[in-house]
């Protein structure tokens, strides 16, 4: 936010400082949110520094290398939550359903049945 706040209130500064990292001024704000890396809105200006620095020029084979290798995990890791939604979890809502009904069921007979026996002064 607060970078945020600089390029709101000193554009003119901010456009200097990202154009000497040779950084589009157009992609500033898609910088910071990539550079939040836990995801809080907040960047240190150290962290902010290095992270521009380390992502100037061009990638690196390795670099996409490695998003590729990320995109393949997480699609795999979407494709099962994916499966499990349309196949298993309908099935595991109705078995959690019934379990629970049939605890209910065999709590309220022995209520009844306790409350019957009551009556009855045995």
């Amino acid at each position: 936010d607060e970078i945020q706040d600089l390029m709101e209130t000193d554009p003119q500064g901010t456009s200097v400082a990202f154009e000497a990292m040779q950084i589009p001024m157009e992609t500033a704000w898609e910088l910071c949110l990539l550079l939040d890396k836990d995801g809080n809105r907040e960047v240190q200006l150290e962290e902010f520094v290095e992270g521009c620095l380390s992502l100037r020029g061009t990638a690196k084979a390795w670099d996409i290398g490695l998003l590729r290798r990320e995109s393949k995990q997480t699609c795999r890791k979407l494709a099962t939550l994916e499966s499990y939604f349309e196949h298993d979890f309908l099935v595991d809502i109705q078995e959690q359903l019934a379990n629970t009904l049939a605890k209910q069921n065999a709590f309220g007979l022995c209520s009844s049945k306790k409350l019957a026996l009551s009556g009855a002064g045995v």
